[in-house]
Formats: structure tokens, C-alpha cells, sequence
């Protein structure tokens, strides 16, 4: 996961341009669920990860965006998103 800040706005981006980001900058559940729901169905083992990370990094991540240009956020849900899935 890239940590420059030119890497974690690349991340915000990337999250951003996928509707996974809210106009506050926070994780937007409802697209990240329904994204997994229509690329993973097929796949139980990565719909479940993708669950999972959808559920637990917003609420593990101990940061709060300041704004739309906040790109830390979005490292930080990474770094978790990162983490979960190693542990599946």
C-alpha cells in the first residue's frame, strides 16, 4: 500500500472514482456492498472478504476525514482493507 501523499491521494482517487467515498470523504457501505455483490457473486471466498472489509474498516479506522480532499482517510481504510484480506 503506497504511504507517500502523493500514493494515499492516488489511493483516494482510485476509491473515489469507484463510488466507494461519500462527498464527506468516509466509506460509502451501501456502493462498496453492492459493487461486491455484482463483481464477486461468483466467487464466495472473495464476496465474503469483501464483506468483511466493508464491515469492519470503517469502523476500525481511527481517523475522520476532514474534508473531500482528505487523502489519509483513504489510506487508512487501505492499509485495513489490505490487512482483512490477508486474514482471510
Amino acid at each position: 500500500v503506497p504511504s507517500s501523499a502523493k500514493g494515499k491521494c492516488f489511493l483516494k482517487c482510485l476509491l473515489d472514482n469507484a463510488h466507494l467515498l461519500e462527498d464527506n470523504g468516509t466509506f460509502n457501505k451501501e456502493n462498496g456492498d453492492a459493487k461486491a455483490d455484482h463483481y464477486l457473486s461468483t466467487n464466495a471466498t472473495l464476496l465474503n472478504t469483501a464483506k468483511q472489509i466493508s464491515q469492519q474498516c470503517p469502523k476500525n479506522v481511527n481517523y475522520t476525514p476532514t474534508g473531500k480532499d482528505d487523502c489519509e482517510y483513504a489510506y487508512k481504510l487501505t492499509v485495513c482493507a489490505d490487512g482483512v484480506a490477508k486474514t482471510v
